[in-house]
């Protein structure tokens, strides 16, 4: 786990040492806006709303969306209720047009939504580790939802408690899991990469710009 705590450590001082410009502000404005008529459904049914990618390192150059979802059991993700509702958030944030023009989205924000339980990733878990089922990195996703639990953002303060027990559930399985444990190692070391270099991009002069 020391590999791991270490990567998150690294990834978190790149979204401390990158202070927000005017566009992240801006889409995380917008961001709380559109979710606001779904924020007290999400709350009551104890799913936990996190941030991950661009906008949780204030990278302007990338400014994409990308929401997780996650809930403890099975159950509340597939609850009809908490659904639809997940749909109806899709639905809010492709139909946007004041998210800032960036490049080619002509302000229209890329959005994408991924709900999850801690449930799943247990039992995905104990496949791989008891040999019912072969981790495949390519069409499997259990490592990608742990890496999010770790390192992402929360959106909404109030979900802290709930979201720390998930982070420890998270490290539990990682911990019996040596699997994941290195497919995650994996995912982070690849996060942390792509910090890496869109952050020597933000240093790169553009084209007719003379740093002073």
């Amino acid at each position: 786990m020391s590999q791991i705590d270490m990567l998150i450590n690294q990834l978190q001082n790149f979204e401390a040492t990158n202070p927000p410009d005017t566009n992240v502000l801006t889409a995380w404005k917008i961001m709380y806006a559109s979710l606001e008529p779904f924020k007290r459904a999400l709350n009551n049914n104890d799913v936990v709303t996190i941030i991950h990618g661009s906008m949780q390192y204030n990278d302007p150059h990338h400014l994409d969306l990308d929401l997780a979802f996650v809930a403890r059991d099975d159950q509340q993700i597939r609850n009809g209720y908490i659904a639809i509702k997940l749909d109806k958030i899709q639905d809010a944030f492709e139909g946007l047009n004041n998210w800032p023009s960036l490049g080619e989205n002509q302000g229209h924000c890329h959005a994408e939504i991924t709900p999850f339980s801690i449930e799943k990733i247990k039992k995905d878990a104990q496949a791989y580790e008891s040999g019912a089922r072969v981790f495949d990195g390519q069409n499997d996703s259990a490592d990608l939802f742990l890496a999010y639990i770790l390192s992402s953002k929360l959106v909404y303060p109030e979900q802290e408690e709930m979201y720390r027990e998930m982070q420890n559930q998270a490290q539990g399985i990682l911990r019996s899991s040596p699997i994941l444990r290195n497919a995650v190692t994996k995912v982070l070391e690849e996060t942390l990469k792509t910090r890496q270099e869109r952050n020597m991009e933000k240093q790169v002069p553009r084209p007719g710009f003379e740093p002073g």
